[in-house]
């Protein structure tokens, strides 16, 4: 075989082990942010993102992101989540998606590694990333904060016009500079980086590329100061606000700068289980997390020392030929990815309002690649020493092994963290940490979708405490679990259930069980399926699917006669049954060709002795958004007696109203003139 054919099959060989070490690191971060994704710490900061891209597929276009701290953000990431909307509304398949936008981003600190500065850059950067435990929980969490993958987006593009003089690198930093601070605000804190780039590269500038990459930044920057103008600019005000009042020096930004680099403090996320976190942590081993923060500021003291002390020193003394041959490769480019990290930290040790973890997200993943450098500067040694003594070609051999043992053991102590932390999740109370996983009501929409498959209702009735206001967590949660399956809701906290001639599924939220508990009181346990899937291994609580088969057990009830009010809906059976300090009212009301709309109906059951009246209760019964024609309505008064009943005939004026309006609802009795309300008889004796 000729000497060229075997330089092709070199090459060929190390491309193919290049490209399967590149996909097991790819596979590798893949499958720790997909490790029970069903387990995700999902609450109101993780939902309203979703539920508001889901809006956008529908029409509805948000100029911003309607919440926020200090101030309502630019709406890229609603965009950008709203992309597999328009193809399913899978709850888990959303969630996929957003993980996989972090593993893309994982192959692109490759690119930035491999591309910039050698291969070795590449593998080791890529495989910190990929392990890193906060990393994974960012990946893993779908609240609205800088993504990584728009982070790396920008240093590719100020790389290619500082070292490769690439003109589209311009129009690659803006579009990426827009997805950045269009996604969150503390994007900003990147931008004196970026600048900087521009102006070291500013030769390479030209008007296309340059217009290019502004355009998009214009467009953001115009749709939110226009629709702030729209709001007598108070997000403005509130930002300038924030920064102009009285500030503080702390070592915060610090500290989750560190965090953000690998595994400190996940066991924050534990919360209420702490106790069990450190029972699961071998003491002898906590340390590694030390090693790793001390591996990243010896990796930035490196970089310092190529960029400025060694070019001085070699200025000094005037020997250029040590010039051509450093320790980093490309120093310029590690010194931008350097700062890229450390300007955002820098920015806010100075404060004016407590610094939160997302604000340092824009810093990924920057961390990484200095670590990979401070590594690489350990092999760049041995090449340096190759041609010198034995004892120093020794040293460098040796150095190099114990910078690959490093990297080995921090990557395991963080994978097994990353376990650690589920195992914790699954098991214990994570409260004031982790939140509630989501497994538990993934679990019980399943159930729904199963149901409504088999034909039992294509419609779910998800039960949460209060009402289904934007800012009710459970409803906002639950509706985005719920995925494309039609749902409605009950509040706990008013009597009421619905039911469906072919079947009724339900799902209960956690503490709406005195609701579930009293559907038993009008259903045969024959006719209920009841499945609850805790919320952990070890406990009970967790959210119930309950599927009804058929109507209720009426055996007990009256049959009304035709009795019809003007809103749409039929008293077809009712049951009022007097016991020595409660008058109990159950009735069974069907909605007729009802439209839900915002009119908020409230009913009321008054307690006659001829036409005196002894007492009544009026409530809000089932919100008419949540009536859909060819319901059945099982409302339920209990209505307190101050005293005792007397033995003579009494009735009960049972009616309905507008609400706050306070307008009666006419109602029409066999025909006859529509009147406010109508009179049910009560059984006697007293209970």
């Amino acid at each position: 075989m000729s000497h060229a054919r075997q330089r092709i099959n070199t090459i060929a060989a190390s491309h193919w082990f290049t490209a399967i070490l590149f996909i097991a690191i790819l596979l590798l971060a893949a499958g720790l942010r997909f490790y029970r994704l069903d387990w995700i710490d999902f609450r109101f900061d993780q939902s309203y993102a979703l539920h508001y891209a889901n809006d956008i597929t529908h029409g509805i276009l948000w100029p911003v992101q309607p919440h926020g701290s200090v101030a309502v953000h630019p709406p890229v990431y609603l965009y950008v989540m709203a992309l597999p909307y328009l193809f399913t509304s899978n709850f888990m398949t959303i969630v996929s998606y957003h993980v996989l936008l972090d593993v893309i981003a994982v192959g692109l600190c490759w690119l930035i590694g491999a591309r910039y500065f050698n291969l070795r850059v590449g593998v080791i950067s890529s495989f910190l990333y990929a392990v890193a435990p906060w990393a994974i929980q960012s990946a893993r969490n779908t609240w609205p904060v800088p993504l990584p993958l728009f982070s790396a987006i920008v240093l590719i593009g100020m790389l290619e016009i500082v070292l490769r003089h690439n003109v589209w690198g311009w129009t690659l930093t803006g579009v990426g500079m827009a997805l950045v601070a269009g996604t969150h605000l503390a994007g900003v804190y990147v931008l004196p980086v970026v600048l900087l780039a521009c102006w070291i590269g500013r030769k390479s500038a030209r008007p296309l590329p340059v217009i290019l990459g502004i355009l998009p930044l214009l467009a953001i920057t115009s749709i939110y100061i226009a629709y702030d103008a729209s709001q007598h600019f108070v997000n403005i005000q509130s930002i300038l606000s924030t920064f102009g009042a009285p500030s503080q020096f702390s070592v915060d930004s610090l500290q989750f700068g560190v965090w953000m680099s690998g595994g400190m403090h996940l066991s924050d996320l534990s919360g209420a289980a702490y106790g069990h976190w450190v029972e699961m942590t071998p003491a002898s081993l906590a340390f590694i997390d030390t090693i790793q923060v001390m591996l990243l500021a010896a990796s930035l003291i490196v970089i310092v020392f190529q960029a400025f002390i060694s070019p001085a020193y070699r200025y000094r003394k005037r020997n250029p030929l040590q010039q051509n041959d450093p320790v980093i490769s490309q120093p310029l480019a590690a010194v931008l990815i350097l700062l890229w990290w450390c300007v955002p930290i820098l920015l806010q040790m100075r404060h004016s309002r407590p610094i939160t973890l997302q604000y340092l997200l824009p810093v990924i993943p920057a961390p990484y690649l200095v670590m990979a450098l401070g590594i690489d500067a350990v092999f760049g040694l041995r090449t340096r020493w190759r041609s010198t003594t034995l004892t120093t070609r020794a040293a460098g051999w040796i150095a190099s092994i114990a910078a690959v043992c490093l990297v080995i053991v921090i990557g395991g102590w963080q994978i097994a963290s990353t376990f650690r932390l589920m195992q914790v999740v699954e098991q214990y109370d994570t409260s004031q940490g982790y939140g509630l996983p989501v497994h538990s009501a993934v679990a019980s929409v399943q159930y729904a979708k199963q149901a409504a498959a088999a034909g039992v209702s294509n419609q779910v009735i998800l039960v949460i405490k209060d009402y289904a206001t934007p800012w009710n967590e459970q409803a906002v949660i639950l509706g985005d679990v719920a995925g494309g399956m039609p749902y409605r809701f009950l509040n706990s906290n008013v009597d009421g259930w619905v039911f469906r001639a072919e079947g009724t599924s339900y799902i209960f939220a956690p503490g709406t069980e005195s609701l579930l508990n009293g559907l038993r009181d009008y259903v045969n346990e024959a006719d209920l399926t009841i499945k609850t899937t805790p919320l952990r291994m070890s406990g009970t609580e967790g959210y119930t699917y309950v599927q009804v088969k058929g109507m209720p057990d009426l055996s007990s009830f009256n049959k009304a006669r035709p009795i019809n009010w003007e809103n749409g809906t039929e008293l077809t059976n009712y049951r009022i049954t007097a016991y020595t300090s409660t008058v109990r009212v159950d009735a069974l009301v069907e909605v007729n060709q009802f439209q839900p709309d915002n009119t908020d109906y409230h009913w009321y059951s008054h307690v006659f002795d001829n036409d005196r009246k002894l007492a009544q209760v009026d409530g809000p019964g089932i919100h008419p958004l949540n009536w859909r024609p060819g319901d059945y309505l099982l409302m339920r008064f209990d209505i307190p007696l101050t005293s005792a009943l007397p033995n003579d005939p009494l009735y009960v004026r049972f009616g309905c109203y507008t609400f706050p309006q306070v307008k009666t609802i006419l109602v029409s009795e066999d025909g006859k003139k529509p009147e406010n309300g109508v009179n049910l008889a009560m059984k006697y004796p007293l209970r």
